[in-house]
């Protein structure tokens, strides 16, 4: 199902062939705007942290105030693009200048049932975005490859090119922005960051998107007996719960509370060698991969 308007059925068919997009999104004074309201939060840098997002914060009301602020800024921005949408969890992404900033090539989360609907995440540069900073890049065409669920926490769960994820670094094309730009990219591609080795902060804006009507659920792996619960899930959801949240959780042993739990499965997606998937990714050849339910 499409995202966005049809004015731009081009960045339309660019997002369904490669995976992702850049857009210019945001003027500069909305990006200001923007910046001085990161930069004024108590405790907004976190050097020991390298990489971290707003939703790790303790408090679930500020994670809310900060995602209707970001909310209340794109939105008349993202509407000249995008159709009949909704945003999930918006938050801002930081990666301080530090050495253990590295992200390694991974795919986000699960958000709607991709066999209906599709979710994306928008990515934009607050501050510039460089190969010296640690700027987003991608495996094209790599969601045609892979179409395997992604349960949390991350990287317990593992995805079928976990074992080799470090090496596929040689192949993600990164893309540099200036602020205001936007990296628009499916939830499934495989996506990397390498590490902030500037003296500055690279600050971003990401939020995931999909079309309105699709409902919003939430895989996450049992630390019992790893099977897959599956849980119908609300924009809330986002403000309790972040990776660094769900990863204490996996460890306590205990599960997600305060949200109705629809299923229990068991999950095994099928492995893929390094080789095929590279060559499956530049050969441009559809999905394969699914999830095998009993």
């Amino acid at each position: 199902m499409n995202i966005f308007q049809e004015k731009y059925k081009h960045l339309q068919s660019e997002l369904d062939e490669k995976g992702f997009v850049v857009l210019d999104i945001l003027p500069k004074n909305i990006v200001a705007q923007l910046l001085d309201y990161y930069q004024s939060m108590p405790n907004a840098k976190k050097e020991a942290f390298g990489f971290h997002v707003t939703l790790d914060l303790t408090s679930s009301e500020k994670i809310g105030q900060i995602a209707q602020y970001i909310r209340d800024a794109i939105l008349p921005f993202t509407d000249e693009y995008f159709a009949d949408y909704k945003f999930i969890s918006p938050r801002f992404a930081v990666k301080e200048a530090h050495q253990n900033s590295l992200i390694p090539p991974h795919q986000d989360w699960s958000f709607v049932d991709e066999a209906i609907h599709q979710s994306y995440n928008l990515w934009i540069a607050i501050t510039p975005s460089t190969n010296d900073n640690g700027t987003l890049g991608f495996i094209p065409n790599s969601h045609n490859v892979l179409d395997n669920i992604r349960a949390t926490p991350l990287p317990i769960y593992q995805v079928p090119f976990h074992d080799y994820a470090m090496e596929l670094s040689s192949e993600i094309q990164y893309f540099p922005l200036q602020p205001g730009q936007a990296l628009f990219f499916n939830s499934r591609i495989i996506h990397a960051s390498q590490p902030n080795i500037t003296d500055k902060a690279r600050i971003n804006i990401a939020v995931e998107m999909t079309n309105r009507e699709a409902t919003l659920i939430h895989y996450y792996l049992s630390p019992e007996d790893g099977r897959i619960v599956q849980y119908d899930i609300e924009d809330s959801f986002f403000n309790e719960y972040s990776n660094a949240k769900l990863t204490k959780l996996y460890q306590e042993k205990k599960y997600i509370e305060h949200f109705p739990e629809v299923k229990r499965f068991e999950y095994k997606s099928k492995g893929i060698s390094k080789k095929e998937l590279i060559s499956r990714c530049s050969g441009k050849k559809k999905r394969l991969f699914g999830f095998f339910e009993w």
